[in-house]
């Protein structure tokens, strides 16, 4: 018989004479063939190191065990992903090219990327057909074809971007047109921020 971890005692002997050679020899899982023992628990001596438990649960399957993330000091269990901070690529069109650049440095503050600009409707849809952004900022008035034609030539494509129309105007001047348009929304030019335009693309 092989015990680890236990000290056998003689009965009716607590700690006799016998008592640490006994002990050395438990604690070196040596003792073989010694009939009539008690079995008592060895305990730690004070500032010793218990064996480290396992990072997993080892009552798991070996399949499970092994699938089970490594402990990370550095992780943060209450983190979430920040799913708003994806960056969502724009086509800003507008024949004003200060607005453009307006418009450029907002959305990009908040998070946007530009690809790309157009100052009509011509160039708009060409811009996005080739660049295909995620979503295109599109002016009412301009030089050729007006907003609402550019969004009505690219709801012919399969996989047109979300538009959003701007104008200096507020949108009661375009409510019945809006109401006909297969453009996702209006946002003033004046109103103009990312958080606002991104509500409106996200707006089922």
């Amino acid at each position: 018989m092989t015990v680890v971890g236990f000290v056998l005692i003689p009965y009716g002997d607590a700690r006799g004479p016998l008592w640490p050679w006994f002990s050395w020899i438990a604690r070196r899982g040596c003792v073989e063939n010694a009939p009539h023992w008690q079995m008592r628990s060895v305990r730690a001596r004070p500032g010793s190191n218990p064996r480290p438990k396992p990072s997993v649960d080892t009552r798991l399957p070996n399949a499970a065990r092994s699938a089970a993330p490594s402990a990370n000091p550095d992780a943060d269990p209450h983190r979430r992903c920040d799913y708003s901070s994806v960056v969502r690529t724009v086509l800003i069109v507008d024949d004003h090219a200060s607005f453009r650049s307006l418009a450029r440095t907002i959305l990009e503050a908040d998070g946007f990327q530009v690809v790309g600009e157009a100052a009509d409707g011509a160039s708009a849809l060409v811009g996005a057909r080739t660049l295909k952004p995620d979503l295109v900022l599109l002016d009412i008035q301009l030089p050729d074809l007006d907003g609402f034609a550019v969004c009505d030539h690219l709801a012919l494509d399969a996989h047109a971007p979300p538009i959003v129309l701007t104008s200096t105007r507020d949108i009661s001047s375009y409510r019945r047109r809006l109401a006909q348009s297969s453009a996702r929304g209006f946002i003033a030019k004046s109103d103009l921020t990312g958080a606002a335009l991104a509500a409106i693309v996200d707006h089922d």
